[in-house]
């Protein structure tokens, strides 16, 4: 029997097509640049992706044997990685088999704001270094030995869930919210959730519909990190409450030959509502030795969630020991950055190497604003949180004291203030502390207490000293802090406008100077700070108002209007410094919705030196349109049979005046709170528009 040959059909691969634009759809804000990209993912399997141009078009082209079938997702998000990423998200389009004709799709894809708000970043540089802590001989004092070509990681820290008073997780079923992808800020819960009551939702907490609960067994309850299952534990003088934490890896580097290591985090530079300001971080250092074939790796350093560095700024500089009992390879020889320094770090969130300007800068701006996104030339008001950071000192044995003075200078002639022109920053300083340890029949807890650092004595001086803060405190325990640059809370509002500068004197316990501290990097900057005070508030009023061109009676705030006659204001809306943000001027009609815009001027926003207007004139020239009045006669559609109408005008300004944060508006004191860089006044009118 002649052998039947076996039929082999070859499938040929088809080319596919998907063309499209993507739109990103606004409300309330503009979309910054934003670089795209659009993958095509079907199952788990990535099968093509290109950029998204400048005009949001896109095209990818992918080959597959055969035709589709299986439902196709066009995935759209930024090219970056960032992170937050499980913040960040995408949008997804699906498409069916049967929307292919001829092999090619036609699809604009429309991208909701509450998508890419998120999508634009802002750098968070971190600049550290990893030591191994070695006694000086002859000394209680310790040096910083770097440790050369360690891994270092850094990871986001986030509190999920707090649980309070479990009496029993044999039998209980604890719900856990999905709370990664939507928790918002810092918020507390107001509540702790328990077995009986587990989906408390936290104080002013959004949780989208899809956030539902899930059960946690009992079993991945114990994987936790922290032990849930006493019937009492005890957090400090918090109570009893244990947090639950998730972190995710940021990015990772190695530290160079002098044990330095730079890590830039892409963050989402979104508002507050949809992720965390700024990410909160702890560190693993991994170090591996030994000859190729049998090298062995060791953990140095890795960091408990109560060592977690919360909201850190833009620019932060750690330092992280080598744990006690690991062997590490130093470098003895390196004289690192951190090493018995001193150096101003900024104000706020603004640091200074890049926003607060110096003497010499190269761009000619002067001394001590603020240039930083909207922050155009603004100087700095009210409470101010002055940051620094302390080298390798912090970690010594023993009490160490530092004492921060400021002094008047000419921003037209810097030169060294003389002795006497230096004066003492005292205002009061506090910090939170943490440590956690392992309790007998209780589990981990985690403790914390609050440290006053100053202002202090030494040997019978004036209290202007403060306390640098421990990183260990008398029974060993590892210390960590919430706000450790913090350094000082500096009152201008009691000293006169104008550039200043500000150093820091480290002493011993005696109040007599430090001899083993520099200031100041290796190139000497960064030792002294540069700061413009201007604490003026700015000057609002409503002068007058003229309609066709004759006052308006001011003891009744009424005048008789006929359609075409002028409406204007004189009014002052400035900043006697030209530091004035913006200006806006508002109506509103009566008791209803009719209300509206008058005019405005936002130049402060883009443009450095801004005064506003001082006794200058603001015409309504919609007033008409805006009461709905048309020449010819009468409103041909009258909602009401009024002829006379209440109008109430408001006049708003505020200027550019920071705390490093925020533009200021509410100024708190002793005396109460009070409105200082944000002012607004107020005009009743009674217009009659007679009607016929």
């Amino acid at each position: 029997m002649e052998a039947r040959k076996r039929r082999i059909v070859r499938k040929t691969e088809t080319e596919y097509t998907i063309e499209g634009q993507v739109k990103l759809q606004t409300t309330t804000r503009e979309p910054k640049d934003i670089q795209l990209e659009v993958s095509a993912i079907v199952g788990r399997q990535t099968i093509g992706k290109a950029s998204v141009g400048k005009d949001g078009k896109f095209k990818i082209s992918f080959q597959r044997k055969g035709p589709l079938t299986t439902p196709l997702q066009i995935v759209t998000g930024p090219t970056q990685k960032m992170g937050a990423s499980t913040r960040v998200k995408t949008k997804k389009v699906q498409i069916s088999p049967d929307q292919w004709k001829e092999n090619k799709i036609f699809s604009d894809i429309n991208v909701e704001e509450i998508y890419w708000l998120c999508w634009n970043t802002r750098d968070i540089i971190i600049h550290g270094i990893v030591c191994k802590e070695m006694p000086i001989p002859g000394s209680t004092l310790t040096k910083c030995c770097p440790v050369p070509f360690a891994e270092v990681e850094v990871f986001d820290v986030d509190s999920n869930l707090y649980i309070s008073k479990i009496a029993s997780l044999k039998t209980a079923t604890v719900q856990i919210p999905k709370l990664k992808e939507y928790r918002i800020g810092k918020k507390l819960w107001p509540n702790p959730p328990t077995p009986e009551n587990p989906t408390l939702k936290p104080m002013n907490f959004i949780m989208p519909p899809e956030a539902n609960s899930e059960p946690v067994a009992e079993a991945e309850i114990a994987s936790l990190p922290i032990n849930v299952k006493a019937e009492n534990i005890q957090i400090g003088s918090i109570g009893s409450i244990v947090p639950f934490y998730s972190k995710q890896s940021l990015g990772k580097t190695v530290t160079d030959d002098c044990g330095e290591f730079e890590i830039t985090i892409k963050w989402p530079d979104c508002p507050t509502l949809y992720t965390d300001d700024s990410p909160d971080l702890i560190f693993k250092v991994t170090q591996t030795v030994g000859p190729p074939g049998s090298e062995t790796t060791n953990t140095l350093v890795s960091e408990g969630y109560y060592q977690t560095r919360w909201n850190v700024p833009d620019f932060v500089y750690v330092q992280l020991d080598a744990a006690d009992g690991v062997f590490v390879a130093c470098n003895p020889d390196c004289a690192p950055f951190a090493e018995k320094r001193v150096y101003f770090m900024g104000i706020g969130e603004q640091v200074i190497e890049d926003h607060i300007a110096q003497p010499g800068d190269a761009l000619g701006r002067a001394t001590g604003y603020v240039y930083n996104g909207p922050f155009c030339k603004s100087p700095f008001g009210a409470q101010l949180k002055v940051r620094a950071k302390f080298g390798t000192k912090i970690e010594e044995t023993g009490d160490r004291y530092y004492k921060i003075s400021y002094a008047p200078v000419d921003p037209d002639n810097i030169q060294e203030p003389a002795d006497t022109d230096w004066q003492p920053i005292a205002e009061v300083l506090t910090d939170t502390c943490f440590y956690s340890e392992l309790v007998s029949g209780v589990g981990l807890v985690i403790n914390h207490k609050q440290e006053a650092l100053g202002p202090l004595s030494l040997s019978g001086s004036e209290t202007v000293y403060y306390k640098i803060r421990n990183q260990q405190d008398d029974d060993g325990h590892d210390l960590g802090w919430v706000d450790e640059n913090k350094i000082a809370v500096w009152d201008t509002t009691k000293v006169p406008d104008g550039l200043y500068v500000l150093k820091i004197e480290v002493v011993l316990e005696d109040g007599s100077p430090d001899p083993v501290v520099h200031y100041g990097d290796d190139l000497g900057n960064y030792a002294r700070m540069y700061v413009s005070v201007n604490n003026k508030e700015p000057v609002v009023d409503i002068k007058q108002i003229l309609n066709a061109d004759l006052p308006i009676d001011e003891d009744c705030g009424s005048f008789a209007h006929n359609i075409g006659d002028e409406v204007k204001f004189i009014v002052d809306a400035y900043h006697e410094d030209d530091h004035l943000l913006y200006w806006i001027m508002r109506y509103q009609i009566g008791y209803g919705s009719v209300a509206g815009k008058i005019a405005e001027d936002k130049t402060g926003e883009t443009q450095e030196d801004f005064h506003g207007k001082e006794n200058e004139t603001v015409s309504w020239t919609a007033f008409d349109a805006d009461f709905g009045w048309v020449p010819g006669g009468l409103n041909p559609t009258p909602t009401h049979d009024c002829d006379v109408y209440g109008v109430s005008v408001e006049l708003e300004v505020r200027d550019k005046v920071t705390n490093g944060e925020v533009f200021l508006h509410t100024v708190i004191t002793h005396l109460g709170t009070y409105q200082y860089h944000y002012k607004e006044v107020h005009a009743g009118l009674a217009v009659f528009h007679p009607t016929s």
